[in-house]
């Protein structure tokens, strides 16, 4: 099984038509000798309400970023129904764990925020965009991996939230990771942006179709990626 991932689209509750976008893909050879193609959706999509869990039927993108990826969910399905593809589609919200991009203005929030926080005295300060009180879900890379292979091996098309429901602040985000380094550094609130103020993932539908949900606690996955960039921002220093 090979793997592209992009960002996390929020989406869908529904029955009805599929909105939504690619962010990459996840190609498997399914027993009949076809490919089954698991779509992962992309950043861009506009929510139901700031700090609401996505439940909408139809995705209402926001950027050409968004369009992009509702027109590539689109094609696969297309694709299904001309071509007899078996697909699977579904819509990761912001994950994030080690070995991911963690330097070079790149990096997703919680990678930003180890780094700074692994840069950092004891003591020191940090710059976060905005007020902090923006709300976000992140997914620990293992539970994406475990939705994936749900998914891909099950009759369900999709789309599909694959993401958490435990949502945060920025700032809070910033204190658990403090909590993991065993520092103490302060948050300075600068311009920059912010995109929506609240974005959650709604996993009802992955629940009722493949009767599970990503659970595993949002320190755990902190914990396990502060340390391995903290390895790496050692390492620059030599």
């Amino acid at each position: 099984m090979g793997s592209v991932l992009g960002g996390g689209f929020e989406a869908y509750g529904g029955e009805g038509d599929p909105g939504g976008g690619l962010g990459g893909f996840v190609v498997d050879s399914g027993e009949d000798g076809a490919e089954a193609v698991g779509v992962d959706g992309g950043g861009g999509g506009k929510e139901g309400g700031d700090a609401e869990g996505v439940d909408a039927g139809r995705a209402e993108p926001d950027s050409e970023y968004g369009w992009e990826k509702l027109f590539s969910e689109r094609l696969y399905l297309s694709y299904m129904r001309n071509y007899g593809v078996a697909v699977r589609v579904a819509r990761f919200h912001n994950i994030f764990g080690p070995l991911g991009t963690w330097n070079g203005g790149r990096e997703k929030a919680p990678a930003a925020l180890c780094r700074k926080i692994a840069e950092a005295p004891d003591g020191g300060e940090i710059e976060i965009w905005g007020d902090g009180i923006q709300t976000r879900s992140f997914l620990y890379v293992d539970e994406c991996v475990e939705g994936v292979r749900r998914l891909m091996e099950s009759e369900f098309t999709g789309p599909v939230n694959i993401g958490s429901e435990e949502m945060v602040s920025i700032n809070r985000l910033a204190e658990m990771i403090m909590e993991v380094a065993g520092k103490k550094v302060s948050l300075r609130h600068i311009p920059g942006p912010l995109g929506v103020r609240g974005r959650n993932s709604d996993n009802r539908m992955i629940r009722e179709r493949l009767g599970w949900a990503p659970s595993r606690p949002l320190i755990e996955g902190l914990a396990k990626t502060y340390s391995w960039i903290a390895q790496q921002v050692e390492s620059v220093k030599v």
